[in-house]
């Protein structure tokens, strides 16, 4: 009995030391340990480099702009009345004075002719008032006639005068108003739009038509305010429209005296020569005067294309480390801007 009770103690206590040998043996407890030696030397680079370098390079910035037109108006009516006849469309020239919409007329003749008619029969008692008057005074002298009859004749011709004034405006009116059943073109220009068609009743301050001056257009930029404080009256700037294939130098004739706060720019119009190609709302480009920068430049053959990426190798604490970098202009086969990714005085690798 005792026997079997040793037995079974003793197989547990084996187990258990058995696995505490093998733990042993996992951390490396038996092994003999070799202490790390600090003095290995490291191997320097023995390879070609190259000293990043800067350069004052002429910056020019490019704004864009859009063509404007000084000289534009919109057309309106002033009466309430149906469109009788279109004369133009969009893209029409017209001159100064030219028809451009007709309106109905009908019942403003109408009041014309009764105007006349009124004034006309007014002129004609207002005669009659006259040689009443004029024989008052002449029996009057005579002493063949009251003083009180001439005072009747002087009163009637007087309200007759009266009478007639009126009448003469309420006929100028008449005139006025059909005058407005014909607009015409208030300026020279290119018709932009139309916004009515014939039958449209229109109303009084209801736009119809827009017209532009060709000869008045301008170049018009929103130029950021560190550069548009230098910029003078008069001053010539290049301006291309590209799609047009439109180069040439526009002059500086406004700068508005006030930035827009949440862009930090001053809007800048510029006279530019007049061509027939040329319409308001076109895309076109300033060049600002350029500015000197001092940037870093490299050669362009140490740059490794990765797709879109520029990659470069730079010596960096002995080591070659990969480094990508973003160019920015290209000033001759041997040198281009980098804008971000190098210092100056950094060493780019040339050979390993």
């Amino acid at each position: 009995m005792s026997i079997q009770v040793k037995n079974k103690w003793l197989m547990p206590v084996v187990a258990i030391g058995l696995l505490l040998v093998l733990i042993a043996m996992m951390a490396d407890l038996f092994s003999d340990k070799v202490s790390p030696d600090n003095t290995v030397a490291q191997v320097s680079f023995t390879g070609k480099t190259q000293v990043v370098t800067v350069q004052a390079v002429e910056q020019t910035e490019y704004v864009p702009a859009t063509v404007i037109a000084k000289q534009n108006t919109v057309i309106s009516s002033r009466i309430l009345a149906p469109i009788k006849t279109f004369a133009v469309r969009a893209g029409q020239v017209v001159e100064q004075g030219d028809l451009l919409i007709e309106l109905e007329d009908g019942q403003l003749k109408a009041q014309v002719a009764q105007a006349k008619a009124r004034l006309d029969a007014v002129n004609s008692q207002l005669a009659q008032a006259q040689l009443q008057l004029n024989r008052a005074i002449t029996l009057r002298e005579q002493g063949l006639t009251a003083i009180n009859d001439l005072d009747v004749a002087k009163t009637n011709f007087a309200e007759l005068q009266a009478s007639r004034n009126s009448a003469a405006e309420q006929l100028e009116q008449a005139q006025v108003g059909l005058s407005y059943s014909q607009i015409r073109a208030p300026i020279a220009g290119k018709v932009v739009d139309r916004m009515a068609e014939p039958g449209d009743t229109v109303s009084p301050g209801q736009v119809l038509l827009s017209i532009y001056n060709p000869q008045s257009l301008q170049i018009e930029a929103a130029v950021r305010e560190q550069k548009a404080v230098s910029l003078k009256l008069g001053q010539s700037l290049a301006v291309e429209v590209a799609s047009l294939n439109i180069k040439g130098q526009a002059r500086v004739a406004e700068i508005v005296p006030v930035a827009d706060s949440s862009a930090r720019s001053f809007l800048v119009k510029l006279e530019f020569a007049n061509d027939v190609r040329l319409m308001p709302g076109m895309y076109a480009r300033v060049s600002l005067p350029s500015s000197s920068e001092t940037l870093v430049v490299i050669n362009p053959q140490l740059i490794t294309q990765f797709g879109q990426l520029n990659m470069v190798k730079v010596l960096n604490n002995n080591q070659v480390e990969r480094r990508f970098i973003r160019t920015g202009i290209v000033l001759g086969e041997n040198k281009v801007v980098v804008l971000s990714g190098l210092n100056a005085g950094e060493l780019l690798v040339l050979e390993e």
